[in-house]
């Protein structure tokens, strides 16, 4: 777990380490359900507890195409994820099933009733 780097660092990094535009076209067009799925585990093994912060972060990003993180991650990962709709999908898709992975990690630590 790193205490040091915000969730916005890390999901920057996560998105210039493992969707950057040099490797993209290898595999964007394949499910990326189980890349997104490694994502939100990586997210969560840095993050841990404040992974639910990157959560939020990746579904206000699916949301909002204007969100200010996407000028980071696009210098960084060379890829306009808002330039045309399909990659703009493409980006709701892992934002958003990375959160929920997120979300599934978090709730395996909470203690059983």
């Amino acid at each position: 777990m790193d205490q040091e780097r915000s969730p916005e660092d890390v999901i920057v990094s996560q998105f210039s380490t493992h969707y950057n535009g040099d490797e993209l076209y290898e595999f964007i067009d394949e499910d990326l359900t189980p890349r997104a799925r490694a994502s939100g585990d990586r997210l969560f093994r840095v993050l841990g507890p404040r992974a639910d912060q990157a959560a939020s972060l990746l579904r206000a990003m699916a949301d909002d195409r204007f969100h200010p993180l996407f000028d980071r991650i696009e210098s960084r990962s060379q890829v306009g994820w808002n330039v045309e709709p399909e990659l703009r999908e493409k980006f709701r898709t892992i934002a958003v099933t990375a959160a929920d992975r997120i979300d599934e990690r978090l709730a395996e630590q909470l203690p059983a009733p």
